[in-house]
């Protein structure tokens, strides 16, 4: 069995199907396909009132396209230059719809993806009924909903320091926070209050399976036996 995957309860992110059958194969640069994927999830999970938009600041400091752009080569002094880049090309290929607005911290680049609610945003923003708000820069996770890992972290094991941020919002987005809460009691009983002993925990569940799943898909297997066995007519469903 696959040591991770996607455990059950994993939050996802729609992506339409043309992304993939027409402009995947079109765009030819992995930093732009990459780029319209986590701008995509990015807005997705967004806060209720916030536009559905994003900032091309906001992409560039977001730790999660840093280390995708990493991944690619790109150094960090590197990344404002090309996150504008493969914003150019995905607002020319039709993916992704722009503002530029001006205010007095400078002026901001918005995007928003090119479907029904990026472009009936775009369209309030053109005709004067949407105000893009000014926000500081690198300010994202003020729209986007802090991850009650990190208050779940900070009631149990301490402070959140710079180091483990993106390690709690990677398990935000990989485990069910039933799992997170679950793990963090375990490690409290245990006396080890440490987040390395709760993803330890974390990966075991997902590669092996949580022993109270094991039994209740034992208890279900059970019940289907008795279903066909010689007392069937008497197991209630």
């Amino acid at each position: 069995m696959a040591e991770q995957g996607f455990p059950d309860g994993s939050r996802w992110t729609p992506v339409p199907d043309l992304f993939f059958s027409r402009y995947l194969p079109e765009l030819g640069d992995a930093s732009a396909a990459g780029l319209a994927l986590l701008a995509m999830w990015r807005i997705h999970r967004r806060k209720g009132n916030a536009p559905a938009a994003t900032r091309a600041v906001d992409l560039e400091s977001d730790a999660v396209v840093a280390r995708y752009l990493r991944s690619l080569g790109v150094s960090d002094v590197d990344v404002p230059r090309t996150v504008a880049a493969a914003l150019d090309q995905l607002v020319a290929a039709g993916l992704l719809l722009e503002a530029r607005t001006a205010g007095e911290g400078g002026p901001a680049r918005w995007v928003f993806v090119n479907d029904h609610d990026g472009r009936a945003t775009h369209r309030q923003w053109q005709e004067g009924g949407l105000i893009l708000p000014e926000l500081p820069t690198g300010s994202a996770d003020q729209r986007l909903e802090r991850p009650s890992v990190f208050k779940l972290y900070e009631e149990n094991m301490g402070p959140v320091s710079p180091l483990i941020v993106d390690e709690l919002r990677a398990a935000a987005e990989t485990y069910p926070e039933s799992w997170i809460e679950d793990a963090v009691r375990q490690a409290v009983a245990n006396n080890a209050r440490t987040w390395s002993y709760v993803e330890a925990i974390l990966k075991r569940w997902a590669s092996e399976g949580r022993a109270d799943d094991a039994d209740r898909r034992r208890a279900r297997e059970a019940r289907e036996r008795d279903a066909d066995g010689p007392y069937a007519a008497f197991v209630k469903h």
